[in-house]
């Protein structure tokens, strides 16, 4: 399933590569990662992160733009604290402003750093042996920093890297009060 649906965002970001213009005109892209907790035990499944960013204003150096990520993780909890397994799923909007920097000399390398606001929603499903079948659903935020960068494989097509911590602003729900994901994939210039 996580291959054909890798496979058909693939096809689509190709078609749209296909009709991209020069590389001044492109102000949009698409992005599809795979994301990883770097936090110990919590989060460890990552599903997809899938962004779309709008590049507004160009400084020669700098370009100045606006983003949206959304990512899933889920995570199968066999051994937990209710003696039954429990699937808990969690999911992020991630909006954001960003600055992608231009290195003369090595105009394919596209380092770039931004500030945002995550909000976060956990579904827990499962069985107790005292409660029966329970369904938790929480809500959280905080601010997101983000650290990334991307390499031109082509004028269109990219490979990336990026860095993600979000500070939560509601800690004791989840008795961390900061997390942080590695993203690793691909993109669409446009």
């Amino acid at each position: 399933m996580k291959q054909k649906l890798l496979l058909l965002i693939s096809f689509a970001l190709v078609s749209i590569s296909l009709t991209a213009q020069d590389d001044s005109d492109q102000k949009f892209s698409v992005e599809a990662s795979y994301p990883t907790s770097l936090n110990d035990g919590f989060l460890s499944d990552g599903i997809l992160d899938i962004g779309l960013k709008y590049r507004f204003l160009d400084l020669q150096i700098v370009k100045i733009g606006v983003g949206i990520n959304g990512s899933l993780f889920t995570e199968n909890d066999e051994d937990n604290a209710f003696g039954r397994p429990s699937k808990t799923k969690n999911y992020f909007i991630q909006p954001k402003i960003f600055g992608e920097v231009s290195i003369p000399g090595l105009e394919k390398l596209r380092p770039s750093v931004g500030l945002g606001y995550s909000f976060v929603n956990t579904k827990i499903e499962g069985t107790s042996s005292n409660f029966g079948d329970f369904d938790y659903d929480v809500d959280n935020k905080g601010f997101n920093f983000v650290l990334g960068t991307s390499y031109d494989i082509t004028k269109s097509f990219f490979a990336q890297i990026q860095y993600d911590v979000i500070f939560l602003e509601d800690a004791k729900e989840y008795k961390i009060n900061e997390f942080s994901t590695l993203k690793l994939g691909v993109g669409f210039r446009f």
